[in-house]
């Protein structure tokens, strides 16, 4: 799992380049191509890791710089996914696939926000969309959630629990950080939380409910105020 999620994380930079640039598409043009000269790249050196390495951080053909972001980004995304597959009940399983999809989006997520200031919608409306969707058809994903165990004893079918307990991460993980702008906001008499950020944390309580959202939001400003 760890050796494709390292061959997924050299698809992922070229998502990373390509999502914010409106003269391009993830899917045109088809090959890859350096960013400088624009020359498409062969297979040899499109290789994860190893590439980067025997060109010596270069472009082949005008020996341009290859930014460290792509094999940090190759590497880091086989680590996530290996992690995912150790972590989940059953290494090869939908849940794994789910976890590793996840990783990846928030990676993606992650490389933008650095370098531009703002995270894709892409990443974020669309784990809202499809968190509750993933969460019926997985219930397994809320598993250690407080509120099915709750839902469930009271009757509820294991799938609604599930479903309920994903729309009240969503609800949970948007509406802190909406409440938080709003009370900044009249703080300072200016915007205090970016929309995008906003939209993150509901997709992300949308899969770990919302007593995740509150942790995830904890350990995240603590990190942040550190770094």
């Amino acid at each position: 799992v760890g050796l494709f999620g390292l061959f997924v994380g050299s698809f992922l930079n070229v998502v990373v380049h390509r999502l914010p640039n409106p003269d391009e598409t993830v899917s045109k043009p088809a090959r890859s191509r350096c960013p400088k000269c624009r020359t498409t790249l062969s297979w040899k050196e499109n290789i994860p890791l190893l590439s980067w390495l025997v060109q010596g951080a270069k472009c082949r053909h005008c020996r341009a710089s290859i930014h460290w972001r792509y094999p940090l980004i190759e590497a880091s995304n086989a680590l996530l996914w290996a992690s995912a597959a150790a972590l989940a009940p059953a290494p090869l399983s939908w849940i794994t696939l789910v976890w590793c999809v996840v990783f990846s989006g928030l990676l993606v997520a992650t490389a933008i926000d650095f370098e531009r200031f703002e995270i894709p919608d892409e990443v974020s409306i669309g784990g809202m969309v499809l968190a509750p969707i993933v969460s019926f058809l997985l219930p397994d994903l809320h598993a250690m959630s407080p509120v099915v165990d709750w839902m469930v004893a009271e009757g509820f079918g294991l799938r609604m629990a599930a479903l309920s307990t994903s729309l009240l991460g969503l609800a949970a993980g948007g509406g802190v950080l909406l409440a938080i702008g709003w009370v900044g906001s009249r703080l300072y008499g200016r915007d205090a939380m970016g929309f995008g950020d906003v939209k993150l944390l509901a997709a992300g309580g949308g899969l770990v409910g919302p007593g995740g959202a509150l942790v995830a939001l904890i350990v995240a400003s603590l990190v942040a105020s550190v770094a």
